[in-house]
């Protein structure tokens, strides 16, 4: 889009978009992890795992 010198409203939109979408991506992601891994680690006693979800929380957002 910008190769093609298009108006940067319409640029940052598609910018906002693509944000969105991974955001959206990365939560699907999560909540996979959270109720396949976690779910397992956690009946395996590895309680440290909650941890490791915690550090990983606040570094998607």
């Amino acid at each position: 889009m910008i190769d093609e010198n298009r108006y940067c409203d319409d640029v940052l939109t598609q910018i906002s978009a693509i944000e969105h979408s991974l955001k959206s991506l990365a939560n699907d992601i999560l909540k996979n992890h959270l109720s396949t891994c976690v779910v397992s680690d956690i009946k395996c006693g590895n309680e440290e795992i909650i941890d490791e979800v915690m550090n990983l929380i606040r570094r998607l957002n």
